[in-house]
């Protein structure tokens, strides 16, 4: 801004030329004549040199006046908050404010006579040139929105709002930096995406999980998930519509103890409820959900809304009691077994006493014929119902661990029924009862494709209890066509079973929970496995029976009759006399008491018996006497077992028959004897009429 001694000295020359041209003009005028026109003459002098002054003071007040506002026009221009611009046509900066220069991020010196479109981010470029031309093209103003770099590749979002001069020689841009608002704008669209993307997660969410989730005020649902729809079978409308939905579907037997959570003053205060209960669907299924919910506070810590989920546990409940049952089935069982174990130590040491008591009796040296031969008959029959134990206890093992196999194969019913009525009538006839049976089909149609062992066991199993239970009348066994199924019976007139235990006498080890007053034999696995090979054959069981009258035991078997193969031979007993030549076997057995037994079996038919007690030993006989016709070979051996001496022993005798002989009763057992290069397998103890049976198979001529 100027000072006052600068307009003194513009002063001083406006006067001094004043006085120049006063004196050019006073030349031209005419002298006056006298003192009054002089006297005149100066006064208008003066008068007009005081005007001059006056016009010069307002001169100079106004051009103070207009220094101060180019000054103070200065300061807006280049302090302004916006970036000011002058461009030529050409784009160089012919003017530039504080503002832009800061902007741009170089000092005003250096950015003027430059080109302003070098400041430009290349991806903007375009979108300036375009905006460029048409400011110099009209009249109207133009707008646009460019990067901008610096000398350190900052980027700054920049708006422009340009207009030409009116002189048209140039134009005049304004610069206003936008880039926290682009910043803000970004962080919104990034925002944005976040909320879309996990707005579409919780709908793929809970579009593919089966919970309901629910929010609601105290008046209207708010929302509620499509699991509601799986879980209550309703479409989610029908809630919105009706919020009672919840409280409506409630099972009669669970709404009262609900309605009453839910009234509670506690849950009015804390809003949470965690409970399982029934619904009942509108298409009457029953179905277990556990419901939960919590409350939404505002700020004054009152509850305005709750949120809550539902989950279907229907399932999760059923498996839940299946655990309690299955708990209380195997305490049950144990319970059982329990009793079967102390049953069956019973069961074993008494046919053990007779075994040992009465062979301790036959020592003595003057016991008479009658009497060795009464000792030895019951010696016989203990070992007998030992080993009809250890087969039952057998039995139930292989079904149990799924090793049971059916064999199945044509068989004459007719005559398996006639076997059983010989062999059991003697027995009945003892205890003063009548024997029956009764076969309905002709002997030509009565072969059918099973098992027939297990029909045999089954048959077996059910006449000797009808036997075991009753002390008279009579029993009758026998069978009837339906359809494509045969209906077998057992009828008895014994002790009956009662109503209550009629299923569980199918039970494994249930003649353990039997009371100990009844005074019977058995470990009770007999009818466990006679339902176990009956559904094995694809038949059922079941009894009809009344305490103190007698019981009647069914069971069914699929029938598919053929006719009777002429070259299979049903019959169940062999014919021991049958000849067979005179042959030479070796007994390969390392148990002497066993060997001793084997020799005195096969004598009949021997006309040398050698006997060896390993397999190694069992080689070298065969290769020392080629001629062996026979081996009776024990499988558990010491060295060398009978499955490697007869693999050894065929590979330089291919002839000679081996028959296996193991206690080891398990599955697979013959096919592995076979495979080893057997003939043929029997289980120990060993049956002398199977024995000599085999024996017939092989060598009767």
């Amino acid at each position: 801004m100027k000072n006052k001694n600068d307009y003194s000295d513009e002063s001083q020359n406006l006067r001094q030329k004043a006085e120049q041209r006063l004196k050019i003009k006073s030349a031209k005028i005419k002298t006056p004549n006298n003192e009054a026109e002089t006297l005149k003459l100066l006064h208008e002098l003066q008068v007009h040199q005081i005007e001059l002054e006056m016009q010069n003071e307002e001169l100079r007040i106004a051009k103070e006046k207009a220094v101060l506002a180019e000054e103070k026009y200065i300061e807006l221009y280049d302090f302004a908050p916006c970036g000011y611009i002058s461009l030529s046509p050409q784009c160089e900066i012919t003017g530039i404010n504080f503002s832009a220069s800061a902007m741009l991020g170089k000092e005003r010196s250096k950015l003027l006579k430059n080109r302003f479109n070098q400041l430009i981010a290349s991806e903007s470029k375009y979108v300036f040139e375009l905006f460029f031309n048409k400011v110099f093209s009209g009249n109207e103003k133009q707008s646009c929105e460019i990067i901008i770099t610096d000398d350190q590749n900052k980027q700054v979002f920049v708006f422009i709002e340009g207009v030409i001069s009116p002189d048209g020689e140039s134009c005049f841009l304004t610069l206003t930096d936008i880039t926290e608002r682009k910043k803000a704008e970004l962080q919104l669209q990034a925002s944005n995406l976040l909320i879309e993307e996990s707005e579409n997660k919780f709908q793929q969410l809970v579009q593919n999980i089966d919970e309901c989730f629910w929010l609601r005020n105290d008046h209207s649902m708010i929302y509620v998930s499509p699991g509601f729809e799986k879980i209550w079978g309703l479409p989610c409308q029908a809630l919105y519509e009706s919020p009672n939905i919840f409280t409506e579907k409630i099972h009669p037997e669970d709404k009262q103890s609900v309605l009453e959570i839910l009234h509670s003053d506690k849950f009015k205060h804390s809003g949470v409820f965690d409970y399982n209960y029934r619904i009942i669907r509108d298409d009457g299924e029953t179905r277990w959900i556990n419901a939960r919910s919590f409350p939404i506070k505002d700020n004054n810590g009152e509850i305005f809304r709750r949120a809550g989920i539902a989950i279907d546990i229907t399932d999760k409940f059923q498996k839940h009691m299946e655990l309690i049952k299955a708990k209380e089935h195997a305490e049950e069982s144990d319970r059982l077994k329990s009793a079967f174990l102390a049953n069956m130590s019973h069961e074993i040491r008494t046919p053990m006493n007779g075994i040992l008591g009465f062979a301790d009796l036959l020592k003595n040296p003057e016991l008479n014929g009658e009497e060795q031969q009464e000792y030895i008959e019951i010696i016989q029959k203990s070992g007998i119902r030992m080993l009809n134990i250890i087969n039952d206890i057998v039995d139930i093992s292989k079904i149990e661990a799924g090793l049971m196999k059916v064999n199945l194969g044509e068989s004459n019913i007719n005559k398996q029924i006639e076997y059983i009525y010989n062999f059991f009538r003697n027995e009945a006839e003892a205890k003063g009862m009548m024997l029956t049976f009764h076969n309905s089909l002709p002997t030509e149609e009565s072969i059918i494709f099973t098992d027939r062992e297990k029909v045999f066991a089954i048959l077996t199993n059910l006449i000797k209890n009808a036997i075991k239970f009753s002390n008279k009348g009579t029993i009758e066994f026998g069978y009837h066509k339906n359809a494509d199924f045969l209906k077998f019976y057992v009828t008895d007139e014994g002790i009956g079973i009662p109503k209550d235990r009629q299923e569980a006498i199918f039970e494994r080890f249930i003649q353990g929970d039997i009371a100990n007053t009844r005074a019977v034999e058995g470990v009770g696995l007999g009818l466990a496995i006679t339902k176990s090979y009956v559904e094995m054959l694809g038949g059922q069981i079941w009894v009809e029976s009344e305490e103190k009258i007698g019981s009647t035991f069914y069971f069914t078997l699929p029938c598919k009759s053929k006719e009777e193969n002429k070259n299979t031979s049903s019959d169940f007993t062999q014919n021991e006399s049958s000849r067979a030549k005179k042959l030479k076997i070796l007994i390969v057995e390392d148990d002497v008491t066993s060997a001793q037994l084997n020799s005195i079996y096969v004598n009949s038919f021997a006309q040398k018996i050698i006997c060896v007690r390993s397999g190694q030993d069992a080689v070298e006989a065969c290769l020392n006497n080629p001629d062996i016709d026979l081996i009776l070979m024990d499988i558990e051996m010491p060295v060398m077992d009978g499955y490697q001496a007869a693999s050894k022993i065929r590979e330089f005798n291919k002839h000679v028959i081996i028959i296996a002989a193991t206690a080891f009763a398990i599955a697979g057992a013959k096919d592995t004897a076979i495979g080893a290069g057997c003939n043929d397998y029997i289980a120990k103890p060993i049956n002398r009429k199977s024995l000599s049976a085999l024996i017939e198979k092989y060598f009767t001529k």
